[in-house]
């Protein structure tokens, strides 16, 4: 059954690069390529789970995503294309600013990292202390071991500095646009800097964000720009996925550094089972689903009811979220099941078809704001008197930072569970914030906009 699986999601993908124009940064075409790639990899895993399907399963496949495309197009609309600019604006930075945030990064992983050190130790080297440190930070309820929390001061320091690489990933993207051979190394040094407590907090997520976060942002602007013709396109296209390739690698290949321990099994093999996994584990839990009746929604809205306990200090919204390991045929495949695991454990087979489709329009409407955005027109924020003009594209940073909720659709939620919570909504209010600072207060930020050669 594997096989009639990944021949749904190659005729979804074909149906949705034909009604998005060939579009690859609109969330259908993210989400079709999301399954496709979980299907061929879970066929790669065929011999430890038997490539065995049953079709309920398929069911459920066919109706979460085919609800998300249909509430996507019913908001964006079919065929639709960019509303073509003249010109873009070229973004400044100075240079103490990127100095001061190289700095203040650097510190952060530090206090990061010595207080990592103070608490867990070097004993069983590197890869030992954060393995213990990612299970006490995440499977601290599901293993009975003491929970870890780093102190708030540097917690919130990460977020800002986080927060702020998302500001500094668009204006790498939106310069190289303008001018391609002029840009500042220092620019791109602050943003890898920023990437350090990706490494230091055991988290990969940011190595899949971030590249991903520039990828979308230059696409737009180019395509937008009407600076994409189909020979360049397919150029872009296979330098993208020379990109994706090195993250695969990096993400493997960096395994131990994050605290995973996994041993005596090869890099792709290490991949499949990452990306071909949520698939014969998802069939798995319809097999035999784990049941959960404390709260409404505990799983797909577990983010809500964080911010909920942290409002109101009531017990019964501080729950574990992390999800049961199965183990297949003797193998132990993980606990990632895909996103619709979450809407079925929740709501059943009618919850994935109404969250799939809210998700779907939600991404419409994000899109189609994008879509029609002019490049070249002035944002302006009244203050009574006080007005100010940015170059800055605000909802396509936050579009870049959600991206990813489409292309892992496939693996996890990433959207109800972890964008609507409040954590996310303070990072959009830091990187709001360092935008204004950094950005908007910069006297050359309010010249009019460089023309963009189109030869």
């Amino acid at each position: 059954m594997i096989y009639f699986l990944i021949l749904f999601f190659c005729c979804v993908f074909i149906v949705a690069y034909i009604l998005s124009n060939g579009d690859f940064f609109a969330p259908p075409i993210l989400v079709t390529t999301g399954f496709l790639a979980s299907g061929i990899f879970a066929l790669m895993l065929g011999d430890l789970w038997n490539r065995s399907l049953q079709q309920y399963t398929i069911c459920v496949y066919v109706c979460g995503i085919s609800s998300f495309l249909v509430g996507y197009y019913l908001v964006f609309g079919i065929h639709r294309h960019y509303t073509a600019t003249k010109s873009l604006d070229y973004v400044y930075i100075s240079n103490r600013h990127l100095y001061l945030y190289i700095i203040i990064s650097v510190l952060i992983a530090a206090l990061y990292w010595m207080v990592i050190i103070k608490n867990f130790g070097l004993d069983d080297g590197w890869t030992g202390m954060m393995s213990r440190f990612r299970m006490a930070t995440v499977y601290a309820e599901s293993y009975g071991i003491e929970s870890f929390k780093m102190p708030k001061a540097i917690s919130t320091g990460r977020l800002i500095i986080q927060s702020g690489g998302y500001v500094l990933v668009y204006v790498l993207a939106n310069n190289k646009v303008i001018a391609p051979k002029s840009q500042k190394k220092t620019l791109v040094v602050a943003i890898l800097v920023s990437l350090l407590i990706t490494f230091i907090t055991a988290q990969r997520l940011d190595l899949i964000r971030v590249p991903i976060a520039f990828m979308a942002i230059y696409f737009i602007l180019k395509k937008r720009n009407g600076l994409l013709v189909q020979k360049k396109q397919l150029a872009l296209y296979a330098k993208y996925g020379i990109v994706v390739i090195l993250i695969l690698g990096a993400f493997a290949g960096l395994k131990s550094v994050f605290g995973r321990t996994a041993s005596g099994i090869s890099a792709i093999k290490y991949i499949a089972k990452y990306i071909g996994g949520p698939i014969p584990l998802f069939d798995d839990y319809l097999r035999y689903p784990a049941k959960h009746t404390r709260l409404w929604g505990e799983e797909t809205f577990w983010g809500i009811y964080d911010f909920l306990f942290k409002l109101t200090k009531k017990q019964e919204y501080s729950y574990d979220y992390t999800l049961e390991f199965r183990t297949i045929n003797g193998v132990k495949m993980g606990n990632v099941y895909s996103a619709f695991r979450m809407y079925y454990a929740d709501f059943n087979i009618q919850g994935v078809i109404i969250l799939s489709l809210v998700l779907g329009s939600v991404f419409g409407i994000m899109y189609s704001l994008i879509v029609k955005k002019k490049n070249c027109e002035s944002l302006i924020i009244r203050f009574g008197i006080f007005k100010y003009h940015s170059k800055v594209e605000f909802m396509l940073i936050i579009y870049s930072v959600c991206i990813h909720a489409c292309l892992m659709l496939f693996y996890q939620d990433w959207f109800y569970a972890h964008l609507l919570t409040w954590y996310q909504i303070k990072s959009f209010i830091y990187m709001w914030i360092f935008k204004f600072i950094v950005i908007d207060m910069n006297k050359k930020n309010r010249m009019k906009g460089i023309k963009v050669n189109r030869e």
